[in-house]
């Protein structure tokens, strides 16, 4: 939620802090194992299979691992035309239409590389690798069901698969079942202790199924592994701020701003801290620097909209709000305060306008129908105010009663 500044009857709502654009959503692709990964110069592997090729033109298991060391390479578009050699050779090769699905996904063509991985199944059912890559495809597609089940059986196949727990936690947490996703994160976690990803995943579900002190105690995890993950402050610091931890939360995302002082988000939540500590300069301070280093930041615009209310300067609010609005058309909590303001200088039909929007937006908002009856009332228009009172009783919101007393006789 986003804060409503109290102008006419809205409430005062809690100010959200922002967690950045979770970069941890999915971990990267797992490399094919046809080749097994060790610290070794590639580009000299690369001329030994060249050499080996030479001499052994119809080898297809070689033609398919130099393909794996030019996908490595990042040399897709030649690691395909040896993948297509390769089965030009053993037509019946699945290790070799894995790996090329895997060089065409990385190469954006997401059917070319779900037709490779289907032909690789019919050839080999039990490939935990290709049910999970297959299951990656189909999670991009939304076909969130499908994603579920290629990540079951990959997971039936190798119990040790790591991500692939990770990433059927990701789709269950889209299909609402936040317990089943963190017991795959357990899972994962349980697998690869050193899993940073996962821990960041867990932290974010515990905090949202309301278990903050164990969400923190992931992310202090986090950290010790990677003493520099100023996103893992971020949030860690956001955690602190919900527990009225304060000072804590305000040394975690210092933290975070001295790792990265160009970390928008950082001076987004830093000043939403400032403004819940009541230091609104500070906080004004931090959203200025979040708008410059983010200049479509909406959020960042329309919360310094906040703090210019909280400060007395109801013009560069409004420009805010109205900003805000062109980020994000959808904005609503920038038409509600707008439209306050508006109402506050007397402006009452460009509020009316605002507060039809916002009801356009969300029907249901019953204190704006009383925002919008007083907007109605003071320009004469009695049946429309009572109306909106009336309306938004009937949404449950029970101070409408008595403007209907004083208004509606």
């Amino acid at each position: 939620m986003k804060e409503f500044v109290k102008i006419a009857f809205i409430i005062v709502l809690l100010l959200t802090y922002s967690c950045g654009e979770e970069p941890r959503q999915t971990p990267k692709k797992q490399k094919s194992k046809s080749v097994k990964s060790k610290p070794v110069d590639k580009e000299k592997l690369l001329k030994e299979l060249d050499l080996a090729i030479e001499a052994n033109p119809n080898d297809a298991e070689l033609i398919n691992d130099r393909g794996v060391i030019k996908s490595d390479l990042g040399k897709y578009d030649e690691a395909i035309n040896d993948f297509n050699l390769a089965i030009k050779l053993k037509p019946d090769f699945a290790e070799a239409f894995n790996n090329r699905g895997m060089a065409k996904d990385y190469l954006g063509d997401s059917l070319g590389a779900l037709k490779d991985f289907e032909k690789t199944l019919n050839l080999n059912k039990n490939s935990s690798e290709t049910y999970f890559n297959r299951g990656r495809i189909e999670q991009r597609f939304g076909e969130l069901q499908k994603a579920k089940k290629d990540y079951t059986q990959a997971i039936k196949l190798n119990g040790n698969f790591d991500i692939a727990y990770f990433n059927r936690a990701v789709v269950n947490e889209i299909l609402g079942l936040l317990p089943e996703a963190i017991a795959d994160l357990d899972s994962a976690i349980k697998i690869n202790p050193g899993f940073k990803e996962a821990y960041y995943k867990r932290g974010v579900l515990l905090h949202k199924s309301g278990d903050i002190q164990k969400a923190i105690d992931d992310f202090d995890v986090i950290v010790e592994l990677n003493p520099r993950d100023y996103e893992a402050y971020n949030y860690r610091g956001k955690l602190k701020s919900d527990l009225k931890q304060f000072a804590p939360a305000k040394k975690d995302i210092d933290k975070a701003l001295s790792l990265n002082p160009e970390y928008a988000e950082g001076f987004y939540n830093r000043g939403v801290l400032n403004d819940a500590m009541g230091d609104f300069k500070s906080s004004l301070k931090d959203y200025e620097t979040a708008v410059k280093l983010k200049p479509d930041y909406a959020d960042a615009i329309y919360n310094r909209g906040t703090i210019y209310i909280k400060l007395n300067d109801y013009d560069k609010a409004i420009i805010d709000f109205t900003n805000a609005t062109k980020l994000n058309p959808k904005f609503i909590e920038a038409y509600v305060n707008r439209a306050g303001l508006n109402y506050h200088k007397k402006k009452y039909k460009e509020a009316l306008v605002d507060y039809n929007k916002a009801l356009q937006l969300n029907p249901d908002f019953a204190a704006v129908y009383v925002n919008r009856g007083m907007t109605y009332y003071q320009l004469g228009k009695t049946k429309e105010s009572c109306s909106d009172f009336k309306k938004a009783l009937t949404l449950g919101y029970q101070p409408a009663q008595q403007l209907i007393n004083q208004y509606c006789k």
